[in-house]
């Protein structure tokens, strides 16, 4: 099948199933109404499949060719964000926005769920030409991290290969994609600190111990990670998300709390700074006589494709979409939970970037932005560049 053939099928179906989810957003752990017509699509091609949890669907499309063919995983996620959007993009008014007050997808799931059922139907009417199967895996809540470790379990009875996702890329154009090999997605540490003083008038704060002058220190200390901790030349971002403290200007407060995030490609150098972070908060709270509690901590590994499988893959793309359509990319310091599934299957695994950037149309704003679009035409190239890869990673070269 050509890219305009399978164009001419399947447009009409994508632009409806994306605006379908995109105006009907649910949160994470609340994917009830996308569960549900995830499975009846799977059901009217007939397929197996099973429930992960209570929204996570896994369906599988065997293949009926004679010989021998891999198992490979095909992974989208499902779920929305705890956005309001904005109803204009970039150049003005979307084609399609969400009704749900408060929520939006605006990282591309809804284009990331459209494009994989289309790919399911294609795969479920051309099995006669593959040997192996495909384990078509829809996750939700990818956005609060608990999809894949929900998802994990369930997958191990599936004798899986090869896994691969892609993720809509608002800085590459429509009609493009990125594949790259190694590192292409950042590792993730997550941290949340209570600090505890002692509160007291604001006339009298020798009378106190005060936590926001403990926490103002920490932050700047763990700033100074960066700066004289890591070698310049290894990428580290740190960032402080959220500072509370007090609810009077005339008062010491009891106590104080912030949390953020750093990225890192380096997992040795990420598990490093990590445990500079802890000795600088600790020796901290003992300098200003505070007490401090690590309330929440998360240290994910970077994502990284396996050089083999993305050479497949570019030129699988590069023979249906010639090889101007696949583009390099820097790596993003955004993290992504598919990196668990890659760990899981031994570095078994790829993703990939779709553009969805178009100038005209007015998509391109960041991910997670009020105002990020996708420009629909771009399902199909992404549907196209997935059903091509897919094939390409179930053949045993």
């Amino acid at each position: 099948m050509t890219f305009q053939q399978f164009k001419d099928k399947y447009q009409d179906y994508l632009v409806t199933v994306r605006r379908r989810f995109h105006e009907s957003p649910e949160l994470s752990m609340e994917e009830k109404e996308t569960s549900r017509f995830i499975v009846a699509e799977v059901e009217a091609c007939g397929l197996p499949y099973e429930m992960a949890g209570d929204y996570g669907v896994i369906a599988v499309v065997q293949g009926t060719k004679p010989g021998m063919g891999r198992n490979v995983l095909l992974r989208a996620d499902i779920d929305a964000l705890p956005i309001q959007e904005d109803a204009n993009n970039l150049a003005g008014p979307k084609n399609s926005c969400s009704k749900v007050p408060g929520v939006g997808h605006l990282c591309g799931h809804d284009a990331h769920t459209a494009m994989m059922l289309a790919v399911m139907k294609e795969l479920t009417a051309i099995r006669d030409q593959f040997s192996g199967k495909f384990i078509i895996c829809f996750e939700p809540a990818e956005e609060n991290g608990k999809g894949c470790w929900l998802m994990l379990p369930y997958l191990e009875h599936y004798e899986i290969d090869r896994v691969y996702a892609c993720h809509v890329e608002e800085g590459l154009d429509t009609g493009t994609v990125s594949i790259v090999p190694g590192s292409r997605m950042a590792g993730v540490g997550a941290f949340e600190y209570t600090i505890y003083g002692e509160g007291t008038h604001g006339a009298a704060p020798h009378r106190g111990v005060d936590p926001i002058l403990c926490t103002a220190e920490m932050i700047t200390g763990l700033n100074q990670i960066l700066t004289r901790n890591i070698p310049p030349l290894s990428p580290m971002a740190l960032t402080i998300g959220h500072v509370e403290s007090g609810t009077a200007r005339n008062a010491i407060p009891s106590q104080a709390s912030f949390g953020g995030t750093m990225r890192f490609f380096d997992r040795g150098l990420g598990e490093f700074a990590y445990g500079r972070m802890k000795e600088i908060v600790n020796a901290i709270a003992a300098a200003h006589r505070c007490k401090v509690e690590q309330t929440f901590e998360y240290l994910s590994y970077p994502l990284v494709n396996d050089p083999h499988l993305a050479d497949l893959a570019c030129q699988a793309v590069g023979e249906a979409l010639g090889t101007k359509a696949v583009v390099e990319t820097e790596p993003k310091t955004g993290s992504e939970g598919f990196t668990n599934y890659i760990r899981a299957y031994h570095g078994q695994g790829l993703h990939v970037l779709i553009g969805v950037r178009n100038r005209e149309y007015g998509s391109g704003e960041a991910a997670h932005n009020p105002k990020f679009d996708v420009d629909e035409a771009a399902l199909p190239y992404g549907a196209f560049t997935t059903l091509q890869i897919a094939l390409k990673l179930n053949e045993c070269e």
